[in-house]
């Protein structure tokens, strides 16, 4: 028997197979996912160098390859568009004004585009407010929100020293009968823009702070199961690379776009989709070279995080053991501390009091920075629904920042008791400073 005839001439590679089993799939996907230029109004879809003033935009199936093709061009932003029902998204590097006109040229159902915020991006300050209607059918929505920019023009005054119009606020709206949805954009004064959006996130958390009790609770809702209250301000928009979606668009199968609040089209009637477009974007400014806020506290992102001349802290999440009896005080405390966790908590029962000692975060209110090495303590007391922070520093050890009001929503007890205080006792205050001699012993003796 001759050996041909039973071995093939050419055997196939195993990674001749691989490959072409990766491609198959691929090609599936691609099939699937109706992908196709005319469809998308995209004539760019395999990225090259542009030319000087090239209107090119490029797509990618990876989110940080977008970003860092847009770092390269500084007139170039990142957006994203779904292409299933199940989430899966591409990313485009572009100018704002060319991806404007691709999705205008998109019909209605087929807009389904968000503006990436990338982490290192300078960006403006914004709002996701939701709640759903069926749980809190008798809140007026849109009178809320009212009340809520005139806190906000007061608060920005006081804190920044701008003076906003209510023009300066664009409000998008995107409800339904079941869900009442806004999405604010402010446009500060010269163009003015935050470091990035975790800057924006502790200006946002301060100004939730800064509310009375009776406006925080003008501002809180019953959740979508209608079994524990929440800010109808949605925190976690202010987290790594967030996608915000674009003015005219809506989530994927979904009918109600992103449209100009009636608010808003009375004081903006005169601006141009184009334009109302462009106002909308987070990243996106005339004046890139205006003067960044930066508010303390928030963490600073490393732009070349392998250069070894820079040192970035490693930090882990909190471990699942480090957790009270009261899960909602914890969570907030994980966020306003981020990328730092909760070290220890101590609980101390007759106090009503928690203390949380945080690693990987060293901001202090005392001297206005980071320590460089000596680690910092949160205090809640629960009685009184406030919260402080401490730290270990020798030069600190004295040092107790103001009382921080705890948002309503991590304290869901106080519902059940209408304006009565389920902790508060006559030696409430006695508490308070048997509190804070024991810590200061802890912290000389330490």
């Amino acid at each position: 028997m001759e050996t041909g005839s039973f071995y093939p001439a050419h055997p196939a590679k195993l990674s001749d197979l691989k490959r072409k089993r990766r491609l198959a799939a691929a090609e599936k996907r691609v099939e699937s996912s109706n992908l196709h230029p005319a469809t998308l109004g995209i004539s760019q879809l395999n990225p090259k160098a542009p030319t000087s003033g090239s209107e090119d935009t490029f797509v990618f199936t990876v989110q940080n390859l977008a970003l860092d093709k847009a770092v390269i061009y500084p007139d170039y932003r990142v957006f994203s568009f779904e292409i299933a029902s199940d989430g899966r998204r591409h990313f485009l590097a572009g100018p704002p004004t060319i991806v404007f006109w691709k999705i205008k040229r998109l019909k209605r159902h087929k807009r389904h585009w968000y503006e990436v915020i990338g982490q290192r991006c300078p960006c403006k300050l914004y709002f996701d407010i939701e709640f759903h209607r069926d749980k809190n059918p008798d809140r007026p929505g849109s009178q809320i929100v009212a009340q809520l920019k005139d806190l906000l023009i007061a608060y920005i005054r006081l804190r920044l020293g701008f003076i906003l119009e209510l023009s300066d606020i664009l409000d998008l709206e995107s409800s339904t009968n079941n869900k009442f949805s806004r999405h604010l954009i402010i446009n500060l004064p010269g163009e003015r823009l935050f470091e990035n959006n975790l800057h924006v996130g502790v200006f946002v958390r301060e100004f939730i702070s800064s509310l009375t009790e009776e406006e925080r609770r003008a501002i809180t809702f019953w959740d979508k199961q209608g079994d524990k209250c929440e800010l109808f301000i949605d925190l976690s928009v202010y987290s790594k690379n967030r996608n915000f979606r674009t003015y005219l668009s809506s989530k994927f199968d979904r009918q109600s776009c992103l449209v100009l609040s009636e608010s808003s089209h009375r004081l903006l009637s005169d601006l141009s989709d184009k334009d109302i477009f462009l106002k909308s974007l987070i990243t996106w400014t005339e004046n890139p070279h205006a003067d960044k806020i930066k508010i303390p506290g928030a963490v600073q992102v490393t732009l070349v995080p392998n250069d070894p001349s820079i040192k970035v802290r490693s930090t882990s999440a909190t471990p699942a053991n480090h957790r009270s009896l009261f899960p909602e005080v914890d969570h907030f405390i994980e966020g306003i501390i981020k990328p730092g966790f909760v070290r220890k908590i101590e609980w101390k029962a007759s106090l009503m009091t928690l203390e949380y000692e945080i690693q990987g975060y060293r901001y202090c209110y005392n001297v206005r920075r980071w320590h460089r090495s000596n680690n910092i303590k949160y205090i809640v007391l629960l009685n009184r629904g406030v919260y402080f922070q401490m730290c270990h520093d020798p030069d600190c050890q004295d040092f107790k920042s103001e009382d921080l009001k705890l948002p309503l929503n991590t304290q869901p007890w106080v519902q059940l008791f209408d304006d009565e205080d389920p902790f508060e006792t006559d030696n409430d205050r006695d508490f308070e400073d048997e509190l804070l001699l024991s810590i200061y012993d802890k912290v000389v003796n330490a």
